[in-house]
């Protein structure tokens, strides 16, 4: 699901990356073909790359946005609930491997074996 998800992310980006390019080629083509316009050739670019960088952040957004709904509607942890379980779990771990170096010795004195000889 979510690659999916970063497939459409990426496709979306570098379709503006890649019409941003175009744009950009265009208007130099149309600065030098008649240099008066240059300053409005300038001001076109920069109000287009400023268009498609608000865009991008809104697209971030609603993936963003529709992320986290797949993953409430799914009940799955998040990523911080997720590192909360892993600290967690790994101070359990520690404190069961302590306390079973502390039995272990204990362990050894308890069991005594005794050898029993058979008859024949």
């Amino acid at each position: 699901m979510t690659t999916i998800i970063k497939k459409v992310l990426y496709t979306g980006v570098g379709l503006a990356a890649t019409t941003a390019e175009k744009v950009q080629q265009r208007v130099n083509d149309f600065v030098e073909a008649d240099r008066p316009y240059e300053k409005e050739g300038k001001k076109m670019v920069d109000a287009f790359f400023q268009t498609a960088d608000d865009r991008r952040e809104k697209v971030t957004d609603s993936v963003k946005g529709i992320v986290e709904s797949v993953t409430d509607k799914l009940d799955l942890a998040s990523r911080s609930e997720y590192d909360t379980m892993k600290k967690k779990i790994a101070k359990l771990e520690r404190q069961l491997k302590a306390e079973n170096a502390e039995k272990a010795p204990e362990a050894k004195k308890a069991v005594k074996r005794t050898v029993v000889k058979k008859s024949k």
